[in-house]
């Protein structure tokens, strides 16, 4: 029989970056990062970029510990089983 499994692995990176125009994260009213880039804005109106470029390493999965797990069958994509914490 064959199935299919989905998992979903946490990840991390690091990277540091420098906000020259700020001098207290509390200055900055929203942010949120997106493909690798730190988007934010100190007015609520005009939204500031900063490329991350994080580093991954194949230690920075946690391949043990998976977020959740799908198995599927793989014709008809039913899920047959799923073990999510």
């Amino acid at each position: 029989m064959k199935i299919s499994v989905s998992t979903t692995l946490p990840a991390g990176t690091c990277a540091e970056i420098n906000i020259s125009e700020i001098k207290d994260f509390s200055e900055i009213k929203e942010w949120f990062v997106k493909w690798d880039a730190f988007h934010y804005t100190l007015d609520g109106e005009k939204w500031m970029k900063i490329e991350l470029d994080s580093y991954v390493t194949e230690e920075a999965i946690d391949w043990k510990r998976p977020i959740s797990v799908e198995v599927r069958d793989p014709k008809t994509c039913e899920v047959l089983a799923t073990d999510r914490e």
